[in-house]
Order: C-alpha cells, then sequence, then structure tokens
C-alpha cells in the first residue's frame, strides 16, 4: 500500500430515524489485485446488513437448537474476494490441536500480519460501529472486541479434518470476559454438501439417540452468527472429497464477549468441551457389517483412543503442575516459619 488507506463514516438507516455507522475504505489506497477497478469508497459489510438487522434478530430470537441466524451475504464482496485472495498459506508444521497434538487445522490469530484487507477488517471489526450491529442482531449488549482474536481468526480444516460436537470455552483466558457471540464467515467458492465440513448445531450430542442436528454448509462469504453458552453444541463432520483430492474449508471467526452475564447462565470456568459421535445411524440390529463398516468403525476407534490420549496428557500436566504448585507452598511455609518464631532471650 503506498500509503495509509483512508476511513470515512457514512450515516445510513435514516429513513427509520436512527443513525448507524458503516466503515467505508478509500479503496484508491487499497492495493488488492483481485479488485478489478479502484472505487472511490467500499463498505466492510455487505450493503444492506445494517439495514436488515432487526430482520436477522428476529430470524436470530426463533432459531433452533439454540439462537443464531444465517447471514447472507456478510461482507462486501470485494472484500470478502480480497479475502480469500490474501488467506494464509497452511503451514504443516504449525498445524497443532489445542493440546499440541498433530492435525490438519491451521489457523492464524494474528489477523493483522496476513494483509492489508485483514487489517482494514480488523480496524472495523474493533470498531464501536460494528459491536452495535452485532448487539442489534443477537440483543446481546456491552459486546467486545478481543485483539488477539483468541480461538479465532482465519480457519483452514483442510481433508481428513473434523470438529466433533462441542460448547466453547465459557471465559477469554486473559481477561476473564464472558465470552457471547461466535460469527463464522466461510470462504469457500466451491463447496459440496457431501464433502463433509458442514456447520452442525445439536440440541445435545451427550444424548445422541435423540440428538437432533442443523447443518449449514461452509459457502462463500456466508456467516452463522450464534450466541454461546453451555448448550451452543456444534461442530462438523470429516472434511473429505469421494475422489480423494485436497479439500480447503476456509472460514475468518470472531468471537465477541462481555464483562458479565445474566446469572442464570454463568457456569465454572471451563476449556472447550467436546463430545465424541455415537454409532452410525444404519447400525441396527440385524444389520451385517460391510468392509466399509468395519474400516468406519475402526477409524472411530482411532479417534476415540487419540482422544482419550489427549485427555488423559492433558490431566497429567494438570497434575504436575499441581504438585509442583503444592511444592512451592510447602517451600514458603518453611522459608517464613523461623520469621514466625518469637526470639528466644
Amino acid at each position: 500500500m503506498g500509503r495509509d488507506a483512508e476511513f470515512v463514516y457514512e450515516r445510513s438507516n435514516e429513513k427509520e430515524g436512527k443513525q448507524e455507522s458503516a466503515l467505508v475504505v478509500d479503496m484508491e489506497c487499497l492495493d488488492v489485485t483481485v479488485l478489478c477497478k479502484p472505487c472511490a469508497h467500499m463498505q466492510i459489510l455487505a450493503s444492506d446488513l445494517i439495514d436488515k438487522a432487526d430482520f436477522y434478530r428476529g430470524k436470530f430470537d426463533s432459531a433452533k437448537p439454540f439462537r443464531h441466524v444465517l447471514i447472507t451475504p456478510f461482507f462486501d464482496s470485494a472484500i470478502a474476494e480480497a479475502m480469500l485472495q490474501e488467506f494464509p498459506v497452511p503451514l504443516e508444521s504449525q498445524m497443532r490441536g489445542e493440546v499440541g497434538e498433530k492435525c490438519r487445522k491451521f489457523a492464524c490469530h494474528d489477523v493483522r500480519s496476513i494483509g492489508p484487507t485483514y487489517r482494514l477488517v480488523d480496524d472495523y471489526v474493533s470498531s464501536p460501529e460494528f459491536a452495535r450491529v452485532m448487539e442489534r442482531v443477537t440483543g446481546i449488549q456491552n459486546l467486545l472486541y478481543d485483539p488477539e482474536y483468541h480461538g479465532g481468526g482465519t480457519h483452514d480444516n483442510l481433508s481428513g479434518q473434523a470438529m466433533f460436537a462441542h460448547v466453547d470455552f465459557n471465559l477469554h483466558h486473559a481477561t476473564g470476559y464472558h465470552r457471547r457471540t461466535n460469527a463464522i464467515i466461510y470462504l469457500n467458492k466451491e463447496w459440496n454438501e457431501q464433502w463433509g465440513g458442514n456447520l452442525e448445531l445439536h440440541t445435545d450430542p451427550w444424548d445422541f439417540e435423540n440428538d437432533q442436528i442443523v447443518s449449514y454448509p461452509p459457502l462463500f462469504n456466508h456467516c452463522i452468527l450464534f450466541e454461546t453458552n453451555e448448550h451452543s453444541w456444534h461442530g462438523f463432520q470429516t472434511v473429505q472429497a469421494p475422489d480423494g483430492r485436497e479439500l480447503s474449508r476456509k472460514s475468518f471467526t470472531i468471537y465477541m464477549y462481555t464483562k458479565d452475564r445474566p446469572a442464570e447462565e454463568i457456569a465454572p470456568k471451563h476449556w472447550t468441551r467436546y463430545v465424541l459421535p455415537g454409532p452410525p445411524k444404519h447400525f441396527q440390529a440385524g444389520h451385517t457389517l460391510s468392509a466399509e463398516d468395519v474400516q468406519e468403525l475402526k477409524l472411530a476407534f482411532e479417534e476415540r483412543n487419540g482422544f482419550l490420549q489427549v485427555m488423559y496428557g492433558r490431566e497429567s500436566r494438570l497434575l504436575t503442575r499441581v504438585e509442583e504448585l503444592i511444592k512451592a507452598i510447602e517451600h514458603l511455609k518453611k522459608m517464613q516459619k523461623p520469621a514466625l518464631e518469637p526470639a528466644r532471650k
């Protein structure tokens, strides 16, 4: 970029007597080759998103299995195209899960380092204007931006990667703020629902026989915005093309927080909680296992064993840390004991 991008705030939605701000960018300053020609100004969000905020709010409040809404399109089309062009190239050496295990997911939390379009998007996401839009859609007030993008930013899930149904961590690791909303914006130009990777929202994966699922394919510039709480279960099936070619499920995620939340929603602090799936639906009494069924069972047991190894490893590290803290406390007590004893005459 030859010079810093200029930001202009324009008023919209005045027909209802309200004033909402939308961040727009002087595109003459933006050097992104995907944009065929510069235009005077360009919004970060889709042009009609703010006007439709109340419509989306109604959808959000009435959705099942928990409050959520599909917003399409989310970003202005040129911004979404530029985000796709600048999307980070995955580095296999950095594909690690939550506790360091190898996986096929590449995440970049340092959003501003990705490229000029992501810096523009981050400037807007961090603005009070964006928070107000999200507050109008969700009804959750005083939403706060996370400059760290802890757990968020860009996510690239490659072939073979899945995400078990889970509820997210409930408190930010540094601020202690309550996690309240997830916005997942997909950046996939081509996607077939048969490839897996569809976002699945669950009623209760613990009750796998009665669990109800609502599914959304990860289509380009579609955003699923949902409330995060103790029953916002979500995940996706293994990404895999029938012909064996490599797939890439790209998304940009924005998590927002509040300093407090309703008392009835507060739970003890926890990390992300995963639930492994139950048996395949077609496994019924009298069913004869095919070679494909046997392979599916083997993979399921491998996944379960791998998951247990990760959990036991986490438990071991926590127990080791507890022992270290106990020893440190005992050492401090011994060091303080002579000072507390009365002086002998």
